[in-house]
């Protein structure tokens, strides 16, 4: 650690170059690498040897530290593993998402257009006929069937009397359900 700080001092004093360090930790990650690699080699090696000289499956107790480091290391794998298998279906138009989505779009000479609210044609129906126009005030609000989305008003409008008729009128959407509507 001491290391690290002392090369990050040297860095910043302009005595040496990043390519420099990152070259150094690079061997030093590398030798770590390698002997882990060779620490649980030889450690497999020895636990398929106690198996074979004693003919059957050597288990492990529920609180062995070997089965522990087991357990961690296979969590690290199937991680690193998830990981490998997201970044290959980045490639596909399905699976990609964010800046992935745009950058693969951008092989095709496509951009995305900017984000905006939806609109949907609203109609509202009188159930008798009236006598005065009947207004509708501006955030009227009207829901989905399953009252997960809802439209409101952006304008005030009349239906003009007498008419049982309907209005429609453009509005924005989304606009997620709100608890002060009844």
């Amino acid at each position: 650690m001491a290391k690290r700080k002392d090369i990050k001092f040297r860095d910043r004093a302009g005595e040496i170059k990043e390519e420099d360090v990152l070259a150094e930790f690079e061997e030093e990650d590398a030798a770590r690498e390698q002997a882990a690699i060779r620490d649980v080699t030889e450690r497999a090696k020895k636990f398929h040897a106690v198996s074979q000289a004693t003919g059957r499956p050597l288990t492990l107790d529920r609180a062995s530290p070997h089965r522990m480091e087991l357990y961690a290391a296979a969590a690290q794998i199937y991680h690193a593993l998830q990981y490998i298998d997201r970044a290959g279906k980045q490639n596909l138009l399905k699976y990609s998402y964010s800046d992935f989505l745009d950058h693969l779009a951008a092989f095709k000479g496509l951009t995305r257009e900017p984000e905006a609210a939806a609109t949907t044609t609203l109609r509202f129906t009188l159930s008798a006929e009236r006598e005065a126009a009947t207004g509708i005030p501006v955030g009227t609000r009207a829901a989905v069937p399953d009252w997960s989305v809802y439209f409101a008003t952006t304008q005030y409008m009349e239906i003009p009397a007498p008419s049982p008729w309907t209005y429609r009128r453009r509005v924005p959407w989304p606009e997620r359900w709100a608890t002060d509507w009844p």
